[in-house]
This record gives structure tokens, sequence and C-alpha cells, in this order.
């Protein structure tokens, strides 16, 4: 094996590493295989420790896995499913009744991906902050609230996007009055209901 300038051979003459390292990576790499291999309840007792004290390095070590590794990540959710699936939707609907804010955000920002209606420069951040505070109104009042677009998403003049300076919060009584036929701006030609403008299309037509 040729030896390039400013690296050397490990000791079992199989890799080449720099002269900066102390040893070899791969041999390394090799070694720590293998004592886990052969170490199983040890090596796991330390993992969790080493999670416990690196909390948030940890969570970005899975987050960086999760999207390096789409494809994988979607088939490994898909058989952890179909193996506990009692267990995943018990604690789906937990963390539902939990968080409800959030999911609410999560539920709204899907059906407005299907419509593509969220743009690359959404904050979505500050999006859930407005559903988070939805429910804590409904929480405290007793009277449920709800997140509307102010220029709706879909209407037959004109559609909105899902982002936080287009959401306000209103009761459902409101929300419910209000629809997708209603926004600033509107012009005369465009006022009433949907339900009024498709009673005038149908009268029209049996005219």
């Amino acid at each position: 094996m040729e030896i390039l300038p400013g690296f050397k051979l490990c000791r079992k003459g199989l890799h080449l590493y720099k002269i900066e390292d102390r040893t070899c990576p791969e041999c390394r790499l090799i070694n720590a295989r293998a004592w886990r291999k052969n170490n199983k309840e040890r090596a796991k007792e330390n993992k969790r420790k080493w999670k416990k004290e690196n909390i948030e390095k940890a969570r970005q070590s899975v987050r960086n896995w999760c999207k390096n590794n789409r494809e994988r990540k979607r088939e490994l959710d898909r058989a952890y499913y179909q193996r506990n699936r009692e267990h995943v939707i018990k604690n789906t609907r937990a963390w539902t009744e939990n968080n409800r804010g959030i999911a609410n955000s999560l539920w709204a920002k899907r059906r407005a991906r299907k419509r593509m209606a969220v743009p690359a420069w959404a904050k979505h951040e500050e999006i859930k902050k407005i559903y988070k505070e939805c429910n804590r109104l409904t929480k405290e009042t007793g009277v449920k609230h709800a997140v509307d677009h102010i220029y709706p998403l879909q209407s037959n003049y004109m559609c909105g996007l899902h982002v936080e300076n287009n959401l306000q919060i209103l009761t459902a009584k409101e929300n419910n009055k209000k629809y997708n036929s209603t926004w600033p701006g509107q012009l005369n030609c465009q006022k009433g209901s949907v339900y009024d403008i498709f009673s005038k299309e149908l009268t029209d037509l049996l005219k």
C-alpha cells in the first residue's frame, strides 16, 4: 500500500490515517463496534447515561438522522405502528388532548398544504402560538374559539395564504358566520355568502 505524505499506516496494516491523529479512526470504529457487540447491556447503560447528560445533542443527532434518512424513517415508523397499533393510538390521543393548540396548528398546516397555500417563508412557530392562544381562550372562557384566515384560503374570488399575518382568533360562531365569504377590501360584487351566490346562480338558471 502506497503511503501518502502526511499519512501513516495503522498497526493492523489495513488503513491510512493522518499523522496528527493519535490512533486510526477506522480501527477505533471497528473496536468500538466489537466492544458494543460483546457488552450489550453495558453499552445500553452508557448510551442512556450519555443521552441523559447531553439531551440537546442527542435530540439534534436524532433530527439529523431523520432528515438524512427519510425513507428509512418512514419504514421504521410503519413497522413500529403495525407492532404497537393500540399503544400508538392511545398515546397519540393523549398527546393531542394535552397539546390541542399544536395539534390544531399541524392539522391546519396539512390542509393548507393540500391547497398549496403554505409559502416557504411562513413562520410556523408564530402560527403555533396563535393556535395555542386560541385553545387557551376556549378553555378559560368556556366559549369555543377558532383560528380564522382573514383572507380565505379558497373562495370564488381569491385564495389567501396560511401565514401568521393572515390569521386571527374569532369565536366559533363568528367564524362560521364569516365562513370564506368576507375579507378586508372586499368589492360589493363579491359580498354575500357562498350559499347566497349559489342560490342566486340557481335562480338565474331556472328563469
